[in-house]
């Protein structure tokens, strides 16, 4: 009985003073991670959970700052950790430290207590992966390697359909490594390599889908297509819009669809030698009797077709309609109202008169030159060319033969006496301010031209050419009688022009006459040239 009692009562005894010292020492070291446990290798034991923190957080920032070695169908790339978007969790990777062996059942606690004081505990740092960031820096490796699926297509022309036959592509398999990763992440593994390999891409859409839209296109582009324009009707075959049809991919959608450019482009072709339609007429300008300047705007032209007119040939195609009417679109002409607005005609800034004998054959050419020129406007900064303006002088346009000096002798020839329209109009030039690009006076003075101020001109040569050096427009508006041809010049006012010296330079059988205009702008500013005349004699 004794022995008994003694076999029951020691080992009771021990159990109890086990708990006993288990609890003193748990409580003395309560808050403490328990004596003899790592972190991922590193010693925690019977640190506060502060000073625990500390050594978790520097073991984190050197396992996600240390490089992982990808390893690719052609090489290895080193990213780190942080890259792939592998981060410890601190915090439970701290409260797992603190619970190793404080989370059992309690009678089995004083047991984990008395296994520390011989035994290590290691605890794995808890491990989370951001997916988006991994798979973003692994398809960032991809570079030039990734090949692109190529989607299936057709072509389409008068003849019919062909297919363009699709072909796969080949990537990176990103979601199965960015799986590998969170499978580690779940063993609390942090592995120092990760293998990726290369997965086909196929094409969105099969072949087949694409032929089944080939024939549909077909059976819709067969048979004629009456298309009523402008008060007429033109019959077409349909298949002439066979290379407007496309493929349609919305997401998972695909469909056929006509290209309304295509399909423009086409009608314009159609009725392009018709004679539908009309051409524009440009802007022009005229001065009344009480000298007013006015603009009539021009009008627009017309032409197949409007921008509707393409989706309504569209929509007869897919609908199989073998009808459908279409509209003339306008076509603004460059030269339109808001072109002559903007050009700033509205006042006279110079005028010129001369004067002739009445009833003379050289006055019809002198007239007609100026029913020719009459109208034209010299647009800022343009260049206006007198002979390319009117033309070889022929008797088709009016003109007929009239007294000329040729190689320093009075002759007669077909336009003779425009020489007096062209000095009108380089005086009127010369006070308005242009500039002069070619000019040429009479080898021989005539009284009725202001001395050393003249212009003659021949075809092809010589010519007037005139530069409009202002900002706005200038528009040339010759008039006359029976006995004088005046030139006005119509513009906005731009500068003042003098005429402030004239100088004579005689040879043995020559003479040059120098004469000199001063030119005054609006701000005041001024400057002066010269033009010449030279003479046989003077």
């Amino acid at each position: 009985m004794t022995v008994f009692v003694t076999l029951v009562v020691v080992p009771t005894i021990a159990i109890v003073l086990l708990a006993a010292i288990w609890a003193v020492d748990a409580g003395a070291h309560d808050g403490q991670i328990m004596r003899n446990t790592a972190v991922g290798g590193v010693g925690v034991g019977g640190l506060s959970g502060s000073d625990a923190r500390t050594e978790i957080e520097a073991l984190a920032n050197q396992i996600e700052s240390a490089d992982v070695v990808i390893e690719l169908p052609w090489g290895t790339e080193a990213v780190s950790n942080a890259e792939l978007g592998v981060k410890i969790d601190v915090d439970a990777t701290l409260a797992q430290a603190l619970d190793a062996g404080r989370d059992g059942r309690m009678l089995d606690r004083p047991v984990d207590w008395l296994s520390s004081l011989v035994s290590h505990r290691d605890v794995e740092p808890v491990v989370a992966v951001d997916p988006e960031r991994a798979a973003t820096t692994l398809a960032a490796l991809e570079g030039d390697h990734r090949i692109e699926p190529v989607e299936p297509n057709f072509s389409g022309d008068e003849h019919g359909f062909e297919l363009v036959a699709g072909s796969k592509g080949v990537a990176l398999n990103v979601d199965d490594a960015v799986a590998d990763l969170l499978q580690q992440a779940r063993a609390a593994t942090v592995a120092p390599s990760l293998v990726v390999h290369q997965r086909d891409v196929l094409p969105q859409i099969p072949d087949e889908t694409v032929t089944e839209l080939m024939a549909t296109a077909e059976q819709q582009s067969d048979g004629e297509l009456t298309i009523a324009i402008a008060g007429t009707t033109a019959q077409v075959p349909a298949r002439l819009f066979r290379g407007a049809y496309r493929l349609a991919i919305d997401q998972d959608e695909v469909s056929l669809e006509v290209d309304h450019d295509e399909v423009s482009g086409g009608l314009a072709f159609l009725f392009s030698l018709s004679e539908l339609g009309q051409a524009s007429t440009p802007a022009t300008f005229s001065v009344d009797e009480a000298g007013a300047v006015q603009i009539d705007p021009g009008t627009p032209g017309t032409a197949c077709c409007t921008p509707e007119s393409a989706q309504q040939v569209a929509d007869a195609l897919m609908a199989e309609t073998d009808q459908v009417a279409v509209d003339l679109r306008e076509i603004p002409d460059a030269r339109d109202a808001e072109w002559a607005e903007e050009l700033g005609i509205g006042t006279m800034v110079s005028e010129f008169t001369t004067r002739h004998a009445a009833g003379q054959s050289r006055v019809t050419n002198i007239q007609r030159m100026a029913d020719i020129v009459r109208g034209t406007v010299i647009e800022p900064g343009e260049l206006f060319s007198l002979n390319e303006t009117v033309g070889k002088r022929t008797r088709e346009k009016g003109f007929v033969g009239g007294g000329v000096i040729y190689n320093g002798e009075f002759t007669n020839d077909i336009g003779g006496g425009v020489s007096q329209f062209a000095t009108t109009l380089f005086n009127a030039a010369w006070f308005a301010g242009l500039e002069f690009e070619e000019y040429q006076a009479h080898t021989i003075y005539i009284s009725r031209y202001p001395y050393g101020r003249e212009a003659t001109v021949s075809w092809p040569a010589p010519d007037l050419k005139i530069r409009n050096t202002t900002p706005h427009g200038i528009l040339i508006w010759p008039s006359y009688d029976s006995g004088s041809i005046t030139v006005r010049l119509y513009s906005t006012p731009f500068v003042s022009v003098e005429q402030t010296g004239q100088y004579t330079s005689r040879g043995a059988s020559w003479c040059s006459v120098t004469t000199e205009r001063t030119r005054t702008y609006a701000d005041g500013q001024s400057a002066v040239d010269s033009t010449t005349a030279s003479y046989r004699s003077c």
